[in-house]
C-alpha cells in the first residue's frame, strides 16, 4: 500500500486530528460546497456532518471529538452493517479526502498529531500471513 492511502487509513481510523478551536460549520459548508463535484451527498445537522446512501438515509456521519485531553479529533461513526458501508466507501473516502484538504487549506489540521510517516505501513507483528500449506496448493 502506498503512502497516500495509509495516510488516508490512518485518518479513516484514527480520525482527523484537528485544532480545538476548528470552526466546524464553515468546515462543513466548504464540505458541503464540493459534494456535487466530488460525488457525494451529505447532510449538516448541527456539529455532526451526514454522509447520506442512495436512499437518502444518513448512513455515516462525521463529529468532532476528544480522543485524550487535547487530542481534538473529526471521527467518523460507521454502521455495524458492514454491506451497507461498502455500498457508500466511495462517498466515505471523497468526504475524508476533501475534509483533509480544506483543514490543512484553513491550517486548523494539527500536523503535531499527525502520524509519522515513518511508522505507516511498519510490521506490528499481526499481518496476515500468506504463506501455504503444501498440502494446500
Amino acid at each position: 500500500m502506498s503512502l497516500d492511502k495509509l495516510f488516508f487509513v490512518d485518518m479513516l481510523s484514527n480520525g482527523i486530528p484537528v485544532m480545538e478551536d476548528i470552526d466546524l460549520a464553515t468546515v462543513f459548508k466548504m464540505v458541503e460546497d464540493r459534494s456535487e463535484d466530488a460525488g457525494y451527498e451529505i447532510i449538516i445537522l448541527e456539529n455532526n456532518l451526514g454522509i447520506l446512501n442512495a436512499e437518502g438515509n444518513i448512513c455515516t456521519s462525521l463529529q468532532l471529538v476528544e480522543n485524550t485531553k487535547g487530542d481534538w479529533r473529526l471521527a467518523f461513526f460507521t454502521p455495524n452493517d458492514q454491506e451497507e458501508l461498502l455500498k457508500i466507501a466511495k462517498s466515505v473516502g471523497a468526504v475524508l479526502f476533501v475534509t483533509v484538504a480544506i483543514c490543512a487549506q484553513l491550517g486548523v489540521l494539527n500536523n503535531k498529531k499527525l502520524p509519522d510517516p515513518g511508522l505507516l505501513g511498519k510490521p506490528t507483528g499481526k499481518e496476515e500471513s500468506e504463506e501455504f500449506e503444501s498440502d494446500f496448493i
